[in-house]
């Protein structure tokens, strides 16, 4: 019996590493309270599209409003070696809760604003990485 798969819907590969992001929710209009703060987190993978982020879980009310895309994050993401962050908006493309008990969950996030400075800081460190 055949199978088959769906294909890989990602435009930009992406690398399995650990980093450690900040980011913060940012409502895309109306009147939607978020959380002002810093959260701190950490990548589970990256690429020049996007990243998986793991870091608290968000309060529920707020998945809705994320999966809408009506609360968007800016994350920075510290990469070795480089003085400043790559900071970018980002969508969230899913959301999975992975431990209630340290409190922690998964966002798939898919860069919505960044610049080509920023995606080219990326793709080096990605490009490096592979490299050894």
């Amino acid at each position: 019996m055949p199978f088959f798969y769906e294909s890989e819907k990602r435009e930009f590969v992406r690398m399995g590493v650990a980093l450690p992001v900040k980011y913060r929710l940012i409502p895309a209009g109306g009147d939607l309270t978020v959380p002002e703060d810093y959260l701190d987190g950490e990548t589970r993978n990256i690429g020049a599209g996007g990243i998986l982020l793991v870091g608290p879980i968000l309060e529920p009310n707020l998945v809705t409003e994320l999966l809408l895309q009506k609360v968007v994050v800016g994350v920075r993401i510290f990469l070795p070696g480089e003085d400043e962050p790559v900071e970018a908006l980002a969508r969230v493309a899913w959301l999975e809760a992975i431990d209630q008990e340290d409190n922690m969950c998964s966002l798939g996030l898919s860069f919505k604003e960044i610049t080509s400075a920023a995606r080219d800081t990326l793709f080096r460190f990605i490009i490096s990485s592979r490299l050894g």
